[in-house]
């Protein structure tokens, strides 16, 4: 007698995948034009400590920026990319994303990673009442505060130069910034001066991919 063989199911294990991606525009998100980077290190971050090491799954992107992880056992598993020298890390917000697999047959797809060789320059406007040029905890940022990168070095704000207003904080941000020296000046409103710094003006140095924090000014 010829006994029926029990179903089997068949486990696939869980997969990743996504692209690295030049995010030249510094959006976070892959828009037209902007192609995949090959050649990047994803890797899985076992021990959550934010560094690859011996014994951590990883792949090497494709040459259209692809990766994947297949086979993959249940647990929670932390993707990451090796941001390379010269870049910096524009998508996703958190650097970082975390997959709670099954290990049957679960799939993820579309974890991207954007990358860019642009700079950031940020900083605060802030009322520097005692005025020693510091910013201390009890002095308040000032909103609406004019900063501008002054291209032609006349000090006054000129059509078509970047531009931007502080936050309810006194926060300002430039982003997609190419690497280069820039003059970032504020608009002082009437009836106050600059404290911070001495000169008025701010000559910061953007190499590729570096942000460059806490270039603030003060007025009293």
């Amino acid at each position: 007698m010829i006994e029926p063989l029990e179903p089997r199911r068949l486990f696939a294990g869980s997969s990743i995948s996504g692209t690295v991606f030049n995010d030249a525009n510094a959006s976070g998100t892959a828009n037209t034009g902007e192609k995949g980077l090959e050649h990047q290190i994803v890797f899985l971050d076992l021990d959550f400590d934010g560094v690859l090491e011996n014994g951590e799954p990883n792949a090497l992107t494709a040459t259209n920026g692809s990766f994947s992880f297949t086979n993959l056992t249940a647990g929670v598993y932390r993707l990451r990319v090796a941001v390379p020298t010269g870049f910096r890390q524009t998508s996703p917000a958190q650097a970082f994303y975390d997959l709670a697999a099954n290990g049957i047959n679960d799939t993820f797809t579309a974890k991207n990673f954007g990358l860019t060789t642009t700079g950031i320059i940020r900083g605060n406007v802030f009322n520097d009442t005692n005025p020693d040029g510091i910013k201390d905890v009890t002095e308040p940022g000032l909103s609406g505060i004019i900063v501008f990168i002054d291209k032609n070095k006349n000090g006054h704000l000129d059509k078509g130069e970047l531009n931007t207003k502080t936050d309810s904080n006194g926060n300002y941000r430039f982003s997609a910034l190419p690497a280069g020296t820039y003059v970032v000046r504020i608009g002082v409103p009437k009836g106050l001066r600059i404290t911070f710094p001495a000169t008025g003006v701010d000559h910061v140095t953007v190499h590729s991919g570096q942000s460059r924090s806490n270039r603030n000014f003060g007025l009293v």
